[in-house]
């Protein structure tokens, strides 16, 4: 058959090919066309929707944040200017007169209230006085004026309703919050508003009421001044300031009387729905959780959000809300608008793109299936040809009809049917020859077997057809890795030939070992068309080398494990080590940092405690330095993190009177409780000795920790402190019950208890503060001092009772003393300083700090010593070299040791090279174990710390100097 006719026969056949294959891609191509065409069109869309839609919300929300700000701006501001009307109309002398001449006239006519305010004296004092608040209610619009006594009673008013001679504190207004507000003005002193109500003398209508008290000449309050006023002064308010758009609606909300639901405070119908409608969306809940916790508790927060939301009168809505003081009342203001108002640019984009996007739709569809039915019909050709050369039929030629890549496609193909052909007659060859060595097989590139001789089938145990068209990996065991046969095919497909061993396994089980050789060969084009395998049974010497193998490899390994816990272990030291230099590093800074500034504040705290008279500036002198002292002490331990660490934290053992320590402990708390409204009660219970052996300042650091908690979690109520002495198993104690009446603990917050960084609640770190270290800390230094620290009681709302002891050494032959205050010998003052003299002294100070300059240069120029200031160690040596080339040596250095441009360790160690013989004295921030070693190693005479003791730094320039002399 020539070729056109094979042609013929072959088109023909397209006929009878599955519709699978003729609709298949071309629905794929029109699928993806129309999504590579859509897709962008589609995210574009929506993305410029949302971007729209994104920018409209956030115009709407400022919108309403600068409406409801205006608002709350107006109303505070009215409310502000309606106290200080009322406040300056009840500081006038004709009001308090008026007040304190009608009381007197009540109390002394001997009648009931409700007489009273008819009688002709009541009328006479009413004529003579009333003019002037009848002139203030009508200058500034109020609906009345009040004069109400301290025991509430009403004994006058501008419109003589029917409250006129009532009493706030009984009777029917006693419920009211006009009732409310004067009772708080009353206990308080301050102006308060009563929020608004219907008040029923004024004919039921809804009314507010602003109270402030009347003080006579002499301070004391003679009354309580009230104003009433109705809600349609607000309601205009609220009109004139954010009314102008009819899209937005603002109005004002507050809790109704049972403290539970939001109810309006102003309305658009005339104040008929005032405290009857409840208003219930996420902003009035929001607003009442922010400000009333959900408790009705009022907090001093609020959070202003935007949130959305459906309405009676819309579908969905923006709205934010801002909370108002109103004199001790808090209010709402809500302000809401449609979201079909404010997103009504972005509706109108996305109607306009979803019309663009339909019209695509249908352009693009109509031209893909154009474009897609003249791709598949050559491919379809060109797929039925390629079915029937793998069916064998290498008599194959498909027509080229087209230019293009399918066109080249197809002359490929038809290349490929010709070159199989020629590739078919020498394999046939290549078996022929193969066949004739030992165990061989022939794979395709796949690793598919495509012939096996004999001698492979009779190791491998399976049978021809078995293999046959069976890929290579049936006779593959678990012996190697992935990466040895990935290793193995990445070689032979890059052309080269590999070599190696390999463990196989046969069918029934067994293994055999093989020496493999695989050989890939290639095309005309250097194409590969397949591979064979040649291999060599080497299982008899393999299982030999297997059992050394094994041997030596477990030799091996138990080197590997030793050498790599050598390194892991070396490893660790080295982190160790450099973990501890820079803890080291960094807790010196922090004391040089901290250690500074307290040199500066305690020194200047001594210059000025020589200069004070009065016993109250002696006492805050005294104060601010013992809590120098003691802040210095707690910065000494809590620097050195090492020492507690390491379980190496060291205590005193000194003589010294408790009581002191344990009232100044108390002193320094009572501030802050002060601050709450708390009350700090000290109880001595029995006799206490006048002297213990123990740590006064780890005794008053436990102290103000444990007194410092309970006034942190205590609100209101007391904090007691009860101290007594305990005899137990023949050893003293002294014991602390510190007893709060704070927020308490669960039973499973209590087992949190004095763990490092740790609270008992999650909660109290965010409402309290905190890092959770003090309990742990008081722990560890009650028992370092022989005592315990333990939770006695506590009880969640109620309270919490704490307990530590300590030591107290021998109590033999040491005074009891049942009232250790009055035995307490006063300490006014402070001592005065030394009076040594160091007149002739020339002294060079080095300190870059400039309060440090100005604090040492008074100290010693007072006792007569002349001072040059160096800003540094370089401008320092540079200075002492001078001095001493010039005849003029100064008697003394003192050296700073952590200093900008050159340290006073380079300094010191350099004027040593240069054979300086003269005193050094360090002085250093640095309060860590080593500081004084490195000191003296880089060639100072003494070392002293900051902050500086001012008789210590004198002594030491003395004994310093004296000895370099004698040395010289």
């Amino acid at each position: 058959m020539d070729f056109s006719t094979r042609r013929d026969a072959r088109e023909n056949n397209l006929n009878f090919m599955p519709k699978k294959y003729c609709c298949g891609l071309k629905r794929k191509l029109l699928v993806w066309l129309l999504l590579v065409a859509m897709v962008p069109l589609v995210l574009m869309s929506v993305l410029s929707y949302k971007t729209a839609k994104t920018s409209l919300h956030q115009a709407s929300t400022d919108l309403l944040t600068a409406r409801v700000h205006d608002n709350a701006a107006f109303i505070e501001n009215w409310f502000k200017y309606r106290v200080l009307d009322l406040e300056s109309q009840a500081l006038s002398q004709n009001s308090t007169a008026f007040m304190q001449e009608l009381h007197e006239s009540y109390i002394s006519s001997g009648e009931s209230l409700g007489d009273y305010v008819t009688t002709y004296q009541w009328n006479r004092i009413v004529h003579d006085r009333s003019e002037d608040l009848k002139n203030f209610q009508r200058m500034y619009g109020y609906y009345d004026v009040y004069l109400i006594n301290m025991d509430g009673e009403i004994l006058y008013t501008n419109s003589r309703e029917e409250d006129l001679g009532s009493n706030l504190m009984k009777g029917s207004l006693s419920q009211t919050k006009f009732a409310q507000a004067f009772r708080a003005t009353s206990k308080t002193g301050r102006s308060r508003f009563s929020d608004l109500e219907r008040h029923v003398p004024s004919q039921s209508q809804i009314a507010g009421f602003l109270t402030t008290i009347i003080f006579n000449e002499d301070g004391d309050k003679v009354g309580v001044f009230a104003l009433q006023f109705s809600p349609e002064q607000i309601q205009f308010t609220m009109r004139g300031t954010d009314q102008a758009e009819q899209s937005e609606l603002t109005y004002i909300v507050g809790l109704n009387a049972t403290q539970k639901k939001v109810t309006l405070r102003t309305s658009s119908e005339r104040q008929r729905t005032i405290f009857d409608q409840v208003i219930d969306n996420p902003q009035t809940r929001l607003w009442f959780a922010n400000t009333h916790g959900g408790t009705g508790q009022p907090y001093l927060m609020d959070e202003e959000q935007v949130s959305l939301y459906s309405t009676a009168l819309h579908n969905e809505v923006i709205g934010i809300h801002h909370s108002l003081d109103i004199a001790g009342v808090r209010w709402g203001i809500i302000a809401e608008i449609p979201t079909d108002v404010a997103f009504a640019a972005s509706n109108k984009l996305w109607r306009l793109m979803a019309a663009v996007f339909t019209v695509t739709c249908v352009l693009v569809l109509l031209i893909a299936s154009s474009i897609s039915r003249r791709i598949v019909e050559p491919i379809i050709r060109l797929s039925h040809f390629a079915q029937l050369v793998s069916e064998g039929d290498l008599d194959q030629a498909c027509p080229v009809t087209t230019g293009d890549e399918i066109g080249g496609l197809t002359e490929s193909f038809n290349l490929m049917v010709m070159n199989l052909r020629k590739l078919f007659a020498n394999l046939q060859f290549q078996k022929y020859a193969l066949d004739q060595h030992a165990i061989v097989t022939i794979t395709d590139v796949k690793g598919n077997i495509t012939y096996a001789n004999d001698k492979f089938v009779e190791l491998s145990g399976y049978s021809r057809k078995d293999l046959i068209g069976s890929n290579h990996r049936l006779i593959q065991s678990d012996e190697h890795s992935r990466e040895f046969f990935r290793n193995m095919w990445k070689t032979i497909a890059s052309k080269k030939v590999w070599s190696g061993e390999i463990k196989n396994i046969a069918k029934d089980g067994k293994h055999y070992w093989v020496h493999s050789t695989i050989v890939p060969f290639l095309d005309e084009i250097g194409k590969i068309t397949h591979y064979v395998a040649i291999r060599t049974d080497i299982s008899v010497s393999k299982d030999s080398e297997t059992m050394l193998q094994e041997a030596h490899d477990s030799l091996m390994e138990q080197r590997n494990e030793l050498v790599q816990m050598t390194q892991e272990l070396e490893l660790a030291r080295e982190e160790a080590v450099e973990a501890s230099q820079a803890k080291s590093e960094f807790l010196a800074n922090m004391s040089h940092e901290i250690r500074t500034p307290m040199t500066a504040i305690l020194g200047f705290t001594g210059i000025i405690a020589e200069n004070v008279t009065s016993r109250i500036n002696i006492d805050a002198i005294n104060t601010v330095q013992k809590n120098g002292e003691y802040l210095l002490n707690i910065i000494n331990d809590i620097l050195d993190l090492s020492k507690i660490e390491a379980g190496k934290s060291t205590i005193e053992q000194i003589e010294f009177h408790p009581y002191p320590v344990i009232r100044d402990a108390v002193t320094l708390v009572d501030l802050r409780a002060c601050n709450k409204g708390l009350t700090i009660e000290l109880v001595i219970d029995g006799a206490l000795p006048e002297t213990i052996s123990s740590d006064p300042t780890r005794l008053r650091q436990i102290l103000i920790n444990l007194l410092g908690n309970s006034i942190k979690f205590t609100d209101e109520g007391l904090v007691i402190l009860r101290v007594s002495t305990l005899h137990e198993d023949g050893e003293s104690y002294l014991q602390f019950d510190i007893i709060d009446q704070g927020l308490g603990m669960t039973p499973k917050q209590t087992e949190k208890l004095f763990q490092p960084f740790v609270q008992s609640d999650g909660s109290t770190t965010r409402k309290y503060g905190g890092t959770g270290l003090g309990l742990t800390i008081s722990k560890h230094f009650t028992e370092m001092l022989g005592g315990r620290l333990t939770l006695e009681a506590s009880e969640l709302h109620v309270g919490s009772h704490f307990r530590f002891t300590i030591g107290t050494g021998s109590l033999i032959d040491v005074d009891m003393l049942d009232d250790p205050a009055a035995n307490l010998e006063s300490k006014a003052g402070v001592k005065p300083g030394s009076n040594t003299d160091l007149n002739g002294y020339r002294l060079l100070l080095v300190e870059d700090g400039v309060d440090n300059q100005r604090l040492i240069t008074f100290i010693l120029k007072k006792v007569g010593a002349q001072i040059t200031i160096a800003e540094n160690g370089l401008i320092g040596f540079d200075m002492a070299i001078d001095a001493k080339e010039n005849g003029e040596a100064f008697d003394c250095i003192l050296m700073d040791m952590q200093m900008p441009v050159m340290s006073g360790y380079e300094a010191t160690a350099a004027l040593r090279e240069e054979e300086y013989t003269g005193a050094i004295i360090a002085l250093t921030a640095n309060a860590m174990e080593g500081d004084r070693t490195k000191c003296i190693e880089s060639g100072c005479d003494a070392f002293a710390t900051k902050p500086i003791n001012r008789i210590e730094l004198i002594n030491q320039i003395l004994q310093t100097t004296s000895s370099r002399r004698r040395a010289a």
